[in-house]
């Protein structure tokens, strides 16, 4: 028997032409239901995000009014086309860079009212012969200016560029034997399961490495965490990098427990302030390095295992802002020292291991 050829996948753009747009040749034409069925989406996407039973989105109830959407933009990995008369054939895969949430609310609406599904269309721009970081790159730069887009999503579509962020992907998504395999949202909001933000963990481990490279004492934007993270890796040994990282949550996993929770609500160990001070206190004293590589023994560990998590002023300091940061800090510090004389208080290393920088430039 013969197998079966099947034809290409074509996005057919209607009454479309073509355009000047700061020196780019881009498509402008409707799409109708047949061509949105065809789009596909890149990994660089936010999730199609859920709306709650019995409730109707803005873009649903849009929709049943007949109010026009917004166009949505498109890259296609390609240039070959062809046009008849006002219909434009895109004759290799076309991706959404933008209108993912739209697109997916006419798709919803279509297949529940079949009847009305030949009266599905919205505006399309389309961008020739991108790759999926060109795509990337755009879908970022168009979504920083929108409050929406999680700051996690962000550092998701980073992992291509940066070893750094690579990382900690693979440790939260790729890796079983990992206590945080599956607990790291790295979506546009949490899931069931998830403990903490990709944002959140991304502090943590840089603060964690604070004193290899400059950068860590200074976490105020996104854009920078990536070239940060990168600098860290390169100076402590990717290797030492990762398997540090693991360590510290190898340890809080045993100590507090993160395989076995489901919800993150009442765990005053994985809020954002509790992770990153336990790391600076970690980072800032050498009883816990042997050089680049984190050194947790026993006794460390059952050291923190009597310390206070659910005392109500280390829960509301965990759970604050970031001015509650040094209080929490000094918390730690003081537990660790507690009933130990002074010449064996945890040894500070010197002000200029602190590799003493400016902030990063955005």
């Amino acid at each position: 028997m013969s197998k079966e050829i099947k034809e290409p996948v074509t996005v057919r753009l209607q009454s479309a032409a073509l355009d000047d747009k700061n020196g780019e040749v881009v498509a402008h034409g409707w799409l109708d239901i047949e061509a949105i069925e065809n789009l596909r989406v890149g990994d660089y996407q936010r999730e199609i995000l859920e709306v709650r039973r019995n409730k109707k989105s803005s873009l649903r109830k849009a929709i049943e009014e007949g109010e026009r959407l917004p166009d949505i933009m498109l890259g296609m990995r390609g240039e070959k086309y062809t046009q008849r008369g006002s219909s434009m054939a895109l004759e290799s895969d076309v991706f959404i860079i933008d209108g993912l949430q739209r697109i997916s609310a006419l798709r919803k609406y279509a297949s529940e009212n079949p009847d009305k599904a030949k009266e599905v269309r919205i505006g399309a721009e389309v961008r020739f012969d991108t790759t999926r970081d060109t795509e990337a790159a755009l879908f970022t730069t168009l979504n920083l200016k929108r409050k929406a887009m999680a700051p996690s999503v962000i550092l998701r579509n980073e992992r291509n560029n940066s070893n750094g962020v690579a990382t900690l992907y693979g440790i939260t998504m790729t890796d079983k034997n990992s206590p945080l395999f599956g607990k790291v949202c790295w979506d546009q909001q949490m899931h069931r399961g998830e403990l903490m933000t990709a944002m959140t963990f991304a502090k943590a481990c840089l603060t964690l490495h604070r004193h290899a490279a400059p950068g860590g004492r200074f976490l105020t934007s996104v854009t920078t965490i990536p070239r940060v993270l990168d600098n860290m890796a390169s100076a402590a040994g990717m290797q030492n990098f990762r398997a540090n990282l693991l360590s510290f949550y190898e340890m809080i996993d045993e100590v507090w427990g993160l395989r076995g929770t489901k919800y993150a609500d009442r765990l005053t160990h994985t809020r954002g302030n509790f992770m990153v001070q336990l790391a600076a206190m970690l980072s800032d004293h050498e009883d816990f390095w042997d050089g680049n590589k984190l050194v947790l023994d026993a006794a460390h560990k059952a050291k923190l295992k009597s310390f206070p998590v659910e005392d109500p002023t280390i829960v509301r300091l965990s759970g604050a802002g970031n001015a509650a940061g040094a209080l929490l800090y000094r918390h730690f510090v003081d537990h660790m020292n507690r009933s130990k004389q002074a010449s064996r208080h945890l040894v500070t290393r010197r002000i200029d291991s602190y590799h003493k920088s400016k902030a990063p430039k955005k």
